[in-house]
């Protein structure tokens, strides 16, 4: 995405880990087994061993759900019996490995034990509240922009290479939407570099209310956005776009008793665009349109 006004809102956020306990509070520990993802599409998150059957895989009805490509529906178990975690591959087409070595049969599992499945890594371990939370506050910090509370740069692109794969292996397109707030320049000149941030803010949560839960909105510049949709052709993006973009134009941005003009523009493009072969160049030919919308006189949605 190249930049298209300058930016006068990107502030950086920093947190220390003492300010990270001090935000848990102090709470009682509830101590669980569970799986950690150390790497791949889940990366961050932590399963908890909440059945005595819990089946890793890409199937909806997976309690460990790990949605990627070289994971099977039912890609392997863990079961617990009497006080153990026992690990077993379901057959699956690429394997599982723990600590190393391809399962051939049941593994007890142990704490610090490593389980790998395509590109996820699972860490197997007891945990509590507090360490789920602090987790979970680092995972936000490492993946979303710290004034919006979007997806940052960094996220988008490794979520488009895993849907990517979902879209080819399941033979539906995806689309991406490059949106971007019209005059920011101005905005931040005329009212100051606080209200600009208030307008970035204000924009992403009107764009949060717009999207589905499944599509991911992610800041990819200074006033620079992308929605990627899943499952989405191109008519149905554009669609998308100009809800995003007469929502935001409607939308009443009042700072400090002024009432600030905001529009945006936005290019759209599917994975059936001429020229897209790729999740880079999805990005590139959506943001192609948006040069085009911004060149044609703003506040306006381009496609193919």
């Amino acid at each position: 995405m190249g930049g298209h006004d300058d930016d006068g809102g990107d502030h950086t956020m920093t947190i220390s880990l003492r300010e990270l306990l001090d935000s848990m509070g102090d709470k009682e520990a509830s101590v669980s087994v569970a799986l950690v993802a150390l790497t791949g599409s889940a990366m961050g998150r932590t399963f908890r061993l909440t059945s005595p059957v819990n089946v890793i895989g890409r199937s909806d009805q997976a309690e460990i759900q790990i949605d990627e490509e070289g994971v099977s529906r039912r890609h392997a178990q863990i079961m617990r019996m009497g006080d153990k975690w026992v690990l077993t591959d379901l057959n699956s087409t690429n394997g599982t490995v723990c600590n190393g070595n391809r399962l051939t049969g049941a593994v007890e599992l142990r704490e610090g034990d490593r389980i790998r499945v395509a590109q996820t890594v699972l860490r197997f371990e007891t945990t509590d509240e507090m360490a789920e939370q602090m987790r979970a506050k680092l995972y936000d910090l490492a993946t979303r922009d710290p004034l919006t509370g979007a997806y940052n740069r960094r996220f988008l692109n490794e979520r488009l290479t895993s849907e990517w794969a979902w879209s080819i292996r399941h033979g539906r397109p995806c689309a991406a939407v490059a949106v971007d707030i019209d005059y920011f320049k101005r905005i931040n000149d005329t009212w100051g570099h606080p209200a600009g941030d208030f307008v970035l803010k204000e924009t992403v949560t009107v764009m949060k209310r717009t999207i589905r839960t499944e599509d991911l909105l992610a800041r990819v510049g200074g006033e620079e956005f992308v929605v990627f949709c899943r499952a989405t052709d191109i008519d149905q993006a554009v669609i998308v776009a100009e809800r995003l973009r007469i929502g935001v134009e409607k939308h009443k941005f009042v700072w400090q008793q002024d009432t600030i003009p905001v529009t945006i523009s936005a290019g759209v493009a599917s994975s059936t665009s001429p020229g897209v072969s790729s999740p880079q160049t999805l990005l590139s030919v959506a943001d192609v349109h948006l040069y085009h919308a911004k060149e044609l006189g703003r506040n306006r949605v381009e496609s193919e």
